[in-house]
């Protein structure tokens, strides 16, 4: 799953600059109306809080994308995505630069401790710029720590006792993402519309140069 927030009120200008990101491409892009998330097509929704979220296609890592639209828009961004269903990856992205990065399991694809620390996150610098305490912030930002069998063993419980996830679990995105101020759309068919996507889209929507 990806899914990205965008600080901003103007979800058709959110729409149209995924349009221009696809067609800027060569990507073969079609306007649909509203509809659940499938494969090939990203739905975008109204604003809610001063926070516009886009649903993105399945198997998609919205990054780049994510990157783009916050510079068309001059706006902060919260781009996440969860791998696998193992774990959860944040980016806060402001006027298309990469500001702060967080992922759960650090060490996953890596072993090597400047990776590791480079993927730590920083609550105080996510909290500065979204304008929440950091006390709401820092509680996510803990690294999971599995055992030989890739079962989590800590840490265990809520980040708050009224969270529905628990810390270990990647849905604990949610709970982070209302701390933030953003509410994820429960209701899948409630956008205003958005893009759906053909031929060999996917490997022409990755990012020119490394994050």
């Amino acid at each position: 799953m990806a899914v990205s927030a965008f600080r901003t009120q103007d979800a058709d200008g959110v729409l149209a600059a995924a349009e221009r990101f696809f067609i800027g491409r060569g990507c073969s892009v079609e306007r649909i109306g509203p509809a659940t998330p499938e494969n090939e097509a990203l739905q975008v929704f109204r604003p809610v809080d001063g926070w516009t979220v886009v649903l993105w296609p399945n198997w998609f890592s919205a990054t780049a994308l994510a990157q783009a639209i916050a510079a068309d828009l001059h706006c902060l961004a919260s781009d996440i995505d969860v791998y696998d269903g193992d774990l959860w990856n944040h980016r806060l992205v402001r006027d298309g630069k990469i500001l702060d990065q967080f992922c759960s399991v650090p060490d996953y694809f890596t072993d090597d401790p400047a990776e590791i620390e480079r993927f730590a996150g920083r609550p105080d610098l996510v909290a500065a710029e979204v304008g929440r305490p950091i006390e709401q912030i820092s509680p996510y930002f803990v690294r999971v720590v599995e055992d030989e069998d890739e079962d989590d063993v800590s840490p265990v419980g809520k980040a708050f006792p009224n969270d529905q996830s628990e810390i270990a679990d990647p849905d604990v995105l949610f709970d982070f993402w209302r701390r933030l101020g953003v509410h994820y759309p429960h209701d899948l068919l409630a956008g205003i519309g958005g893009l759906r996507l053909a031929g060999e889209w996917r490997p022409r929507s990755q990012p020119m140069t490394p994050a």
